[in-house]
């Protein structure tokens, strides 16, 4: 019986906490003495430790500030891709996949990436305070996502889907930067240009 995608995530990255230290992660010891994996609704997700994730450094943690395994990654000079579990990673990205039937009968998978909105999360998803992509405050970036998000974007879709996706958001902006709103191209509702 092959392994699940959620068993072979939780072994790749149990792999990695295994090489965190005291120095690098703040709750290393409650990790270790009570696991950093807990069930809710019947599905596992990392702990909750003093209302954050297990892996967060409070401000004052002199291993430094925010994920630990986001540390780890760049001390191990590898991509946090590889030692955080898939759902930490991909934010604010969103993979989700469509079945479309046409009217002959046939059906084709559509893979579909976009911007992971509190709605996606479930009913729940409105009650995270932490939860801000739909803000102005977090349309600070100096790059696009296309750029910005990359690699991330890479391992949701692939190389040749990723350099069709460049061409097509590279073409977007020129569009944008020459105000053809004509064409029913509006920049993000948060994006405060």
């Amino acid at each position: 019986m092959p392994t699940s995608p959620e068993k072979k995530d939780r072994k790749r990255v149990a792999k990695w906490v295994a090489k965190l230290t005291p120095d690098q992660w703040q709750r290393y010891e409650a990790g270790h003495k009570k696991g950093w994996i807990e069930e809710e609704d019947g599905a596992e997700k990392t702990r909750v430790v003093k209302g954050a994730c297990i892996f967060h450094n409070d401000e004052e943690f002199p291993g430094g500030y925010g994920c630990a395994l986001h540390h780890l990654a760049t001390a191990e000079g590898v991509s946090f891709i590889e030692t955080k579990p898939e759902v930490c990673w991909q934010l604010p990205l969103r993979r989700s996949y469509d079945r479309r039937k046409y009217e002959d009968g046939t059906e084709q998978l559509v893979v579909v990436l976009g911007e992971y909105q509190r709605r996606d999360w479930g009913a729940g998803g409105h009650d995270f305070p932490w939860y801000c992509t739909a803000n102005t405050e977090a349309h600070i970036g100096s790059e696009p996502v296309f750029v910005s998000n990359r690699d991330e974007i890479v391992e949701l879709i692939g190389q040749p889907a990723y350099d069709e996706l460049a061409r097509l958001c590279r073409a977007r902006e020129l569009l944008l930067q020459q105000k053809r709103f004509d064409l029913g191209l509006t920049p993000h509702p948060a994006d405060p240009r």
